[in-house]
């Protein structure tokens, strides 16, 4: 997700992910961090 998106959100947001290993690679864990503080959260649907 860019940065500048996650900049605009103003209300509390959650965006469903597969657990595809790009969406738990290190990078996207680290910003989860700062995103939380934004009202952005990420849910990860159960594997299949």
């Amino acid at each position: 997700m860019s940065e500048d998106l996650s900049n605009k959100i103003e209300r509390k947001t959650l965006i469903v992910l597969a657990n595809a290993s790009i969406h738990q690679a290190k990078i996207v864990q680290n910003k989860m961090i700062k995103w939380r503080t934004k009202c952005l959260s990420l849910q990860f649907i159960p594997t299949y």
